[in-house]
């Protein structure tokens, strides 16, 4: 790989150390632990030795390895892509070009968390309803819903995700430099929404998704299938439809049909099988038929 690509992946703080990943495990177990003893969702949730220790492993192996692929992947895009375009891609490319660049960083970091969530929502919406559900069916596998968990996500998932969120924004000409600044806090939000928390966000349960709202779409009831996709922001799931957000809990969780094993190498493996059935409760099409978008927003007291 080129010394510029290294050094732009340094600068990203794409490469991560153990001893951060420690410290981020620390931290948020000092602040999430009490906070789900405090006010639980689901008062006195088991804890599953095998389930326990398959997040624990998913927490390590994510950042160690998943990210710093993915990233490199994306980085190796973009290399591609500059000398597909005759640009040159050297440190300037964290300062972004053009007009948006030109604006304040916080100003391109507000803008970056309303593009990329958008195209999240789509995207993820698009793992849904198509066979790659098999990679996105490991983040839904938990049947318990912790902020642990939240660390469940297959390589070729956050490759995808990763991919079409980024690259669009560096060619806009945005400036990497304003994304960093809200990724530790993007990074908490996630964990957060994860989270055996009872907070719906009160008022402000329309502006920002809570960890209520995104359990309904972790759950395997039927009224919550192939609902809340946002990652940030409900608006794009009241504009195209997705939203349901009941004030009550969901009940159950997980994948239905053909559920992932619960080690970490079979999970790994899973999309790669040949499963048994398709996965209806994802809306998947069958062979040779259209597929189905449910469109319903839901707002039960």
């Amino acid at each position: 790989m080129p010394d510029t690509l290294v050094t732009i992946l340094q600068r990203a703080d794409a490469i991560p150390s153990l001893g951060k990943v420690l410290l981020t495990l620390l931290a948020m177990a000092v602040i999430l632990v009490p906070l789900e003893y405090l006010f639980p969702a689901r008062p006195n949730l088991p804890v599953r030795r095998k389930t326990f220790f398959l997040n624990l492993s998913y927490w390590f192996f994510n950042p160690l390895f998943t990210q710093v692929t993915s990233k490199t992947a994306v980085a190796l895009v973009f290399l591609g892509l500059f000398l597909a375009l005759g640009w040159t891609l050297d440190e300037s490319f964290l300062d972004g070009f053009g007009p948006m660049s030109r604006q304040p960083l916080w100003l391109q970091a507000i803008e970056i968390l309303l593009i990329a969530d958008f195209i999240d929502y789509w995207t993820h919406r698009w793992f849904h309803v198509s066979r790659a559900w098999r990679f996105h069916a490991i983040h839904h596998s938990p049947e318990e819903m912790t902020w642990l968990a939240s660390s469940r996500m297959h390589p070729v998932n956050d490759f995808i995700t990763r991919t079409c969120q980024v690259v669009p924004i560096v060619l806009m000409g945005f400036s990497p430099k304003a994304a960093l600044l809200v990724v530790p806090y993007i990074v908490f939000f996630v964990i957060l929404l994860h989270s055996n928390l009872n907070w719906d966000f009160g008022p402000l349960r329309w502006v920002f998704v809570s960890p209520l709202y995104h359990r309904w779409h972790h759950t395997t009831d039927p009224e919550g299938i192939d609902k809340n996709f946002a990652g940030l922001f409900p608006i794009w799931d009241v504009l195209f439809g997705t939203a349901h957000f009941p004030r009550r809990e969901p009940t159950r969780f997980g994948v239905n049909h053909n559920p992932p094993p619960e080690s970490l190498l079979g999970q790994l493996l899973y999309p790669f099988r040949k499963l048994t059935h398709q996965h209806p409760e994802s809306h998947q099409p069958q062979e040779g038929e259209p597929s189905e978008n449910q469109s319903s927003v839901t707002s039960e007291q």
